[in-house]
């Protein structure tokens, strides 16, 4: 027990691992079912408890009620574990050693692996067992192992142990949550065993730290049903279809088996919900840790290109009613609005319609104008009055007609088409023959929402805030995102509005981190569904420059860079 020739069976255990940000999980309990708990409030480490570092005695598991004390490469201390008994816990800093000298445990190959085993747990009374305990980590992936992690075993003969990770969607260099609970069912491994051992095992990383403290087993709720994943469709990249399925995992973490029929209720965008029954009895009962796969078929998803989903499991006298929910949006690839299937005006606004999708024209000056969709039909603006801060109260006047394959908008100093089949945009100057832009083809949305523009043979790109090195785009593509890089390359204070030597620019209406494409086909895409620009026409970049600032905002002075 405990050497280098121990088995490690990795199961993905995908019923077992439920990680918390909040303490809604253990705040629902009706009876306090726990059988072991260790807090470490003796300042030391348990008897018969026993802590193993693997390539340096220096650097090992302690017991302190100190926070983590900073270290060459993160020098400031981070505080204390905030767990429910304060005080005294478990923790690992290897970074205090190593940060400094992680390039020579690199060439010797090794990481500063450590781990702290419980002594055997007497589980042999229990039909269930879980595993509780609260935790605060900072890690790094800096020449990590492949398989590097925080780790979690179990194990009921000391040799062969089932083993989850417990860093769960907090990546390297994030912030974990202070204190993350953690809650891991261990039935299988654990339950009706006279020996059951627990490790935390610090492998193949070489920063920063692990606190653990209140750790406890505790029997199983009698009833607890865990929606647990949706397995049939990713969260980005779907292909929807007119006969799709919707698939859930929800796994049984009662205490017991259950025996009768249970149903499932599905809500998907504004639709009536779907309900279906999961069928169990005595002789096929659904076992404790059992897995089912609840299906909802014969639905038609491709009205649009994203859709919210909300998955509950509806289990009689459930008592944690906390994990009965899935609630998802799921993004298919690229979607295209097609074509147009409905056109309205109002109020010198114009609504275009796709489907369910809608798009709105507004042409607040004669040289300016907003195209803005909405997926759904329902328009939103996240970005309030932040960025537009000054539209003319009155709009311009705008002739409208229908020319056969497209929409033609006119004011004083512009044409704008919607081409129809599919949805697609081109500006012109006011004569409806000098061309400014063209779409090369329509808009899509998803995760994502993209305009794709035809570049002009001779045509520059400048702007886009603070974009370190560079001036002229064309041929390169710039991220509206703020990465604190002040140096050649870097864009610490981008902004989503660009010039274009043609005599026009746009302003993306967000604060949703994006990036632009300048080669032949421009591509100007942000990550929302989304999509809100406006558009400045005019004879000199200069003119497009005080239109941007007409309407975002004046600049009191100059910077003093």
């Amino acid at each position: 027990m405990g050497d280098s020739n121990t088995i490690f069976m990795k199961k993905l255990a995908l019923f077992a691992l439920l990680l918390s940000a909040s303490y809604a999980l253990w705040a629902q309990k009706v009876v306090d079912k726990t059988f072991w708990k260790e807090s470490f409030n003796e300042g030391t480490l348990p008897k018969g408890w026993k802590a193993v570092a693997q390539n340096d005695s220096s650097v090992n598991w302690i017991i302190t009620d100190q926070p983590f004390p900073g270290s060459y490469g993160r020098n400031y201390q981070a505080p204390p574990i905030a767990s429910n008994s304060r005080g005294y816990h478990l923790q690992y800093s290897p970074a205090v050693k190593v940060d400094r000298h992680y390039r020579k445990w690199k060439k010797a190959g090794k990481y500063p692996n450590a781990y702290v085993e419980t002594d055997a747990i007497d589980c042999s009374k229990k039909n269930s067992v879980v595993l509780k305990f609260q935790q605060n980590f900072y890690w790094n992936d800096r020449e990590a192992d492949a398989k590097g992690g925080l780790i979690v075993t179990v194990s009921n003969d000391g040799k062969n142990w089932t083993e989850y990770d417990v860093r769960k969607n907090v990546g390297a260099g994030e912030d974990c949550l202070n204190p993350m609970n953690v809650e891991i069912n261990i039935t299988r491994t654990a339950a009706k065993q006279k020996n059951v051992y627990l490790r935390f095992t610090w492998r193949g990383l070489y920063h920063w730290y692990w606190m653990i403290d209140d750790v406890e087993l505790s029997e199983a709720f009698d009833a607890d049903m865990l929606a647990y994943s949706l397995a049939s469709h990713n969260d980005t990249g779907n292909k929807f279809t007119s006969n799709d399925e919707l698939v859930f995992k929800v796994v049984n973490l009662s205490s017991t088996k259950i025996t009768k029929d249970f149903t499932c209720q599905l809500f998907v965008d504004k639709r009536d919900p779907i309900t279906v029954t999961v069928p169990a009895s005595k002789k096929k009962p659904i076992g404790i840790i059992d897995t089912v796969l609840v299906r909802f078929p014969n639905l038609d998803l491709t009205d649009v290109g994203l859709h919210k989903i909300r998955f509950i499991s509806q289990l009689p006298g459930d008592l944690r009613t906390s994990n009965d929910t899935i609630t998802k949006l799921l993004y298919s690839g690229a979607y295209e609005l097609g074509a147009i299937t409905n056109f309205t005006s109002s109020n010198g606004e114009y609504e275009i319609t796709c489907n369910k999708a809608k798009v709105k024209l507004q042409f607040p000056r004669a040289d300016i104008f907003r195209i803005w969709m909405a997926y759904d039909g329902d328009f939103t603006n996240p970005a309030g009055n932040d960025i537009v801060i000054n539209l003319p109260e009155k709009a311009a006047a705008v002739s409208q007609s229908d020319e056969g394959d497209y929409y033609l908008f006119k004011t004083a100093d512009i044409a704008l088409r919607a081409y129809k089949n599919s949805l697609r945009f081109a500006l012109y100057r006011a004569d409806n023959q000098t061309l400014v832009w063209e779409e090369k083809k329509g808009m899509t949305y998803g995760e994502q929402t993209m305009q794709y523009i035809t570049r002009g043979e001779k045509e520059y790109y400048y702007g886009g805030g603070m974009q370190n090195g560079r001036f002229s785009h064309r041929g390169k593509t710039i991220e509206m995102d703020i990465d604190y890089n002040w140096e050649d390359g870097g864009n610490p204070n981008p902004a989503p509005f660009f010039m274009s030597s043609n005599g026009w620019g746009a302003l993306r209406n967000t604060y949703a981190p994006g990036k632009y494409s300048f080669e032949d086909t421009v591509k100007l895409g942000h990550t929302e569904p989304r999509f809100d620009s406006y558009y400045f026409v005019g004879n000199s970049m200069k003119d497009v420059l005080n239109d941007y600032t007409d309407i975002t905002g004046k600049p009191f002075l100059m910077p003093r860079w």
